[in-house]
């Protein structure tokens, strides 16, 4: 597996769709410039731009209202700003490849073990949310849902994915947007009876548009480190009567965004390479100066297809499903565990679906990244 990833990385670059990311930016620009005008927090947005049952709870509402991903996440947003994110997504399936994102290319999985970060609230104050258990999922065995779900994706030829503890595996008919960031949508457990009647009991996860781009990304952060040593050697090597406090604060002046492909950083790496070269000093070849082009794709979080996915280890950290339906279940249990007839951790979860269990169940061995798949006899005589 590992050679696999390897082959793809040896002749791909981080890519996307040159087309896709034109588009995007104006989408964008209107986001910013929309944000701009409701103020840092929030405080110039008019009370009727918001849904009706924002008032019903003014103070549970009031803590997500201030910031862009809080009022997505309580279904609380403008139309101003459901609509934008709307054209995203349909930008998203325009450039997208369907065919490998939804239909096999993709392993889907949804992680039991997150906990979404916002709550209900904790005054009812004519809010009525449905009691929420786990143990409900065994009603999308087979069956569509409505719902838009978040997962986690990993490319097919990964033959041990496995996010968190425990979950099921998902089969969608579409993917609606997928990324190598936490996509801020919104938080299905926050839907009280008004939420789900204006959407008319099809409740929507739309990607943040202020988490499309990373302005730091592993990849940046190892060549800022990699422009960092290189800068720094470099000064050393000059002449001592060049080596000036001066030169030493510009260095440090270039190094504050802690960003090697900065205006500054390139500045100041051009600067070094010229001085070096006048005092007849042979450095080390200077990190590779990338273009504003390269820059963008490379600070990109959308996923657009397997070029895509593979030049990000193959990973998706998170994927909105449409219309899908649960194809199986996972654990994450050792085979020396199984061996030894100790039961599965979470057991009374497992307990409490096992009868309602119509779709295949697999164990994922942490250790040794083994699945196999386990009876419902086998379990219910791991669960006695």
């Amino acid at each position: 597996m590992n050679k696999l990833f390897e082959n793809w990385r040896s002749h791909l670059n981080e890519t996307s769709d040159d087309n896709f990311l034109n588009d995007l930016e104006p989408l964008l620009n209107q986001w910013d410039k929309l944000q701009t005008g409701y103020g840092s927090k929030g405080e110039n947005i008019p009370p009727e731009k918001l849904p009706a049952y924002t008032q019903k709870a003014p103070g549970y509402y009031q803590q997500w209202t201030g910031h862009p991903s809080g009022r997505r996440a309580v279904y609380a947003q403008t139309p101003a700003e459901e609509s934008l994110e709307k054209k995203l997504i349909k930008l998203f399936m325009e450039h997208s490849d369907q065919e490998y994102l939804a239909r096999g290319g993709i392993t889907w999985l949804h992680d039991l073990s997150y906990r979404a970060h916002a709550q209900q609230a904790w005054s009812k104050a004519g809010l009525k949310y449905a009691k929420f258990s786990r143990t409900q999922w065994t009603k999308a065995q087979g069956q569509r849902q409505r719902d838009v779900l978040s997962c986690h994706g990993f490319d097919s030829d990964d033959m041990a994915p496995r996010a968190g503890s425990y979950g099921f595996y998902v089969k969608p008919t579409r993917v609606l947007y997928a990324s190598k960031g936490d996509l801020a949508s919104q938080t299905l457990r926050t839907a009280h009876d008004d939420v789900r009647g204006r959407f008319s009991n099809k409740l929507p996860k739309r990607p943040g548009m202020d988490k499309l781009k990373a302005t730091r990304t592993g990849k940046t952060m190892k060549m800022y480190s990699d422009w960092r040593k290189w800068i720094r050697k470099s000064f050393t090597q000059l002449p001592k009567e060049i080596q000036t406090p001066e030169l030493w604060a510009e260095v440090t002046a270039a190094s504050k965004s802690r960003d090697g492909q900065s205006p500054e950083a390139i500045a100041m790496t051009q600067k070094m390479v010229s001085m070096l070269k006048s005092v007849g000093v042979e450095g080390e070849p200077h990190p590779k100066i990338y273009s504003q082009k390269e820059m963008r794709v490379l600070r990109d979080n959308t996923l657009l297809n397997k070029q895509d996915v593979m030049a990000n280890n193959g990973r998706i950290e998170e994927g909105l499903m449409a219309n899908w339906e649960i194809v199986g279940w996972y654990m994450l249990y050792s085979k020396e565990n199984m061996q030894l007839g100790n039961p599965p951790p979470l057991a009374n979860f497992w307990r409490a679906i096992l009868p309602e269990i119509k779709v295949p169940i697999y164990t994922i061995d942490q250790f040794t990244n083994n699945v196999e798949e386990l009876t419902t006899e086998d379990l219910r005589w791991l669960l006695k």
